[in-house]
């Protein structure tokens, strides 16, 4: 489940932190919504109709709607 991403018990150290590391947070957050999404399926709760029905394509089609963070580079005139 996802208290494996846990830096705390992936590493059996009690000194790790209980959430992974910032750097991973995309990777962390897309799985978190991919088990929501199945979950959602399984109780039959899931009303967007564009979501992919292939397991592999699900992460992808995620990772698509997630917000990135690029802004545009402004000159001092």
């Amino acid at each position: 489940g996802m208290a494996s991403q846990a830096p705390i018990l992936k590493e059996n150290d009690a000194t790790k932190p209980l959430v992974p590391d910032v750097d991973v947070a995309r990777e962390v957050s897309a799985a978190i919504a991919a088990a929501v999404i199945r979950k959602a399926r399984e109780q039959g709760l899931c009303r967007e109709q564009s979501v992919p029905e292939r397991e592999e394509e699900l992460v992808g089609w995620i990772k698509g709607k997630m917000w990135d963070p690029v802004y545009p580079r402004y000159e001092k005139a």
